[in-house]
């Protein structure tokens, strides 16, 4: 006889007679844990942006500490920036950031450019491809910094480097990439990854 179970791991908060229910093992192995693993990497599904004017992912649980998007063959239709942008309560803030992004070429030819209302990372061309990650880490309260590296799929002669400060309204809870104007994406996937 087929019996399929699964196994639940609860604990009894401070001051409850309640269980919660903390890990949960599904019978096909699926192993769930409701306040995150510390130190584990949450991927999640890869968006194609061609197309589309931005692209965002909500509901980051309240634990997450590191949150990174990346990015492969990203273009745009003209001379735009790329930017990222933060949600407390479900809305994008548009302004608390302090960022900045750089290019240096092999031929030591550099430029970059700044914005205090998202983090950027310089683009510059509809020819320019973009493939690289924009790593953010809360290092306390709702302050979050960032680091970024990219390269040019068109042009291996450059690389983009920047680094940046979020100052958010409350608990992170989702991310965005958009051009910094009127640009729609052209090419490229996009993803992120979070953890504890």
């Amino acid at each position: 006889s087929d019996m399929p179970g699964r196994l639940v791991f609860s604990t009894t908060p401070d001051g409850s007679s309640t269980p919660t229910e903390r890990v949960r093992i599904s019978s096909s192995g699926l192993l769930t844990a409701f306040n995150g693993i510390n130190g584990a990497v949450t991927r999640a599904t890869a968006v194609a942006v061609s197309g589309s004017s931005s692209v965002s992912w909500g509901s980051i649980p309240s634990w997450v500490k590191q949150i990174s998007i990346h990015f492969s063959g990203v273009s745009l239709s003209g001379t735009d920036h790329l930017l990222v942008r933060l949600s407390t309560g479900g809305t994008f803030a548009a302004s608390g950031y302090m960022s900045s992004s750089n290019y240096t070429t092999a031929g030591g030819a550099t430029g970059g450019t700044v914005s205090s209302s998202g983090l950027v990372l310089f683009a510059g061309d509809a020819s320019n491809i973009l493939t690289g990650s924009y790593t953010l880490t809360n290092i306390t309260g709702n302050t979050w910094i960032g680091t970024e590296i990219h390269v040019y799929d068109n042009n291996g002669d450059f690389v983009g480097t920047g680094a940046s400060r979020a100052e958010l309204s409350g608990t992170l809870d989702g991310i965005r990439l958009l051009p910094t104007g009127s640009n729609t994406f052209d090419a490229g996937t996009v993803n992120i990854t979070y953890q504890g």
